[in-house]
């Protein structure tokens, strides 16, 4: 058998090692903070304001869309007002009858149909939502656009509170 000889870096591999691994050590106690520095902190002194309006009119186009869109708004809750009385007496009659049976069945069928014209209203103002989002991204004026949206929502959470007054006595 041939005797190997030790290459000379494996020889000086554990010296370098504790060379290295001694320069790692500190003797010291005093570690820098994990805290937040100040050149890390959001600093605001005020929210952002939104941006002002373009001095320029809405174009007539647009204003057009929004009559539109608030007339069939306005036209759902005539309809809505309308029908509410008479779903409100087939609900009222249908209060103690049974699941499934022909008056509890055109309740539901009625205040289906009252939902429904909800859903109009809805949709107008969606189109509205539509219209008003397209201006924003062009950062051209939207503020007769969000007077309509205002005026549907309220539509809106009215009709919400009438269907939310029928809908329980159904279950009862």
């Amino acid at each position: 058998m041939i005797p190997r000889q030790t290459p000379p870096f494996i020889l000086a591999l554990p010296a370098a090692m504790a060379i290295i691994s001694a320069g790692c050590t500190s003797s010291g106690t005093d570690y820098p903070s994990l805290a937040i520095r100040d050149a890390e902190r959001v600093v605001s002194e005020a929210p952002n304001p939104a941006p002002p309006e373009p001095a320029e009119p809405i174009p007539a186009g647009v204003l057009a869309e929004v009559e539109a869109a608030l007339a069939k708004a306005l036209q759902a809750q005539a309809n809505f007002a309308a029908r509410a009385p008479a779903v409100r007496n087939a609900i009222e009659a249908a209060r103690n009858s049974a699941v499934g049976s022909d008056r509890w069945a055109g309740a539901q069928v009625a205040l289906s149909e009252l939902d429904s014209l909800r859903a109009s209203t809805a949709i107008a103002l969606g189109e509205l939502d539509v219209l008003y989002a397209a201006r924003a991204v062009q950062l051209e004026r939207r503020d007769a656009i969000g007077e309509a949206r205002e005026q549907i929502t309220r539509l809106l959470a009215r009709q919400d509170a009438v269907l939310a007054a029928l809908k329980p006595i159904l279950r009862q």
